[in-house]
């Protein structure tokens, strides 16, 4: 599995939502992807933006985060559908 391949579970995961709003603690992100986040997904904001960085699997099923400052502080993500 390529490093990017990573976190294809959580684009899996996303696709079969039916919610336009998803909220998962950073505990549940790793169950789905069987891994763990690296370290800069806890601490830094660059991370979660919604800016084509490979590991960005949401945008390609059509969510994007938000709240994202406020959200590491809470050791959690939440997702909103785009249209």
């Amino acid at each position: 599995m390529s490093y990017g391949d990573k976190y294809g579970p959580l684009r899996a995961y996303l696709r079969k939502v039916k919610e336009d709003y998803v909220v998962l603690s950073f505990g549940e992100i790793e169950s789905v992807i069987g891994d763990y986040l690296p370290d800069s997904a806890w601490t830094h904001t660059a991370w979660w933006v919604n800016n084509g960085h490979y590991h960005a699997v949401w945008n390609d099923v059509h969510f994007e985060t938000i709240n994202i400052s406020e959200n590491i502080r809470c050791r959690r993500m939440e997702f909103v559908r785009t249209f």
